[in-house]
């Protein structure tokens, strides 16, 4: 293996880092972590416990020094499980990881169809944010937003966090973001 393939699958590992557990709760799917991906393939052994970004690195490396022929069925296996671990978390997988994924994949030499399908790019969700003229009104008001923020400071602690919350809203839409709104857990 040549040191650039080495420097690739530990670049590759970083952005895979997210993806899924190096070790999953007692309780959970064990299958859905990278050493139950490993495991399902075959490849448990070049999985090592530990911390998880050498785990990952390694599992990535030994891959594709002893076993080159199942990186790409590795890196679809990951994926597979990510996807709706991520989802069930609140941060999905976007399109703009898979497509850093797809070319720190091609760097190492391989490029996997199911990545790269048109179809299931579009599927994903999107992080790049299209850039829009601002119409005259809705130009941000930093005066009025320092002024709010230094409000807070005046109110009792309980009001004070609901107003900070309301006030993140007001910043964060002033701003082109989209904010969830406020929810309790019940039970």
């Amino acid at each position: 293996m040549s040191i650039k393939e080495v420097q690739l699958a530990g670049e590759l590992a970083n952005l895979l880092y997210e993806f899924l557990p190096g070790k999953p709760h007692p309780y959970a799917d064990q299958s859905v972590s990278f050493p139950g991906c490993a495991h399902k393939l075959g490849l448990g052994k070049y999985w090592n416990n530990g911390s998880k970004r050498p785990a990952v690195a390694n599992l990535l490396q030994n891959t594709l020094e002893h076993s080159r022929g199942q990186f790409c069925n590795l890196m679809i296996e990951i994926v597979k499980k990510a996807i709706p671990y991520r989802l069930n978390k609140g941060n999905p997988i976007n399109r703009e990881e898979i497509k850093e994924v797809n070319s720190k994949i091609a760097e190492i030499g391989f490029k996997i169809p199911e990545l790269w399908d048109k179809a299931f790019l579009e599927s994903l969700p999107s992080t790049s944010v299209k850039p829009s003229n601002p119409s005259p009104q809705a130009v941000v008001d930093n005066s009025q937003l320092l002024a709010d923020y230094m409000a807070l400071a005046k109110l009792e602690p309980q009001a004070r966090g609901y107003a900070f919350e309301k006030f993140l809203n007001t910043l964060f839409q002033a701003h082109n973001l989209a904010p969830r709104s406020a929810f309790r857990i019940t039970g």
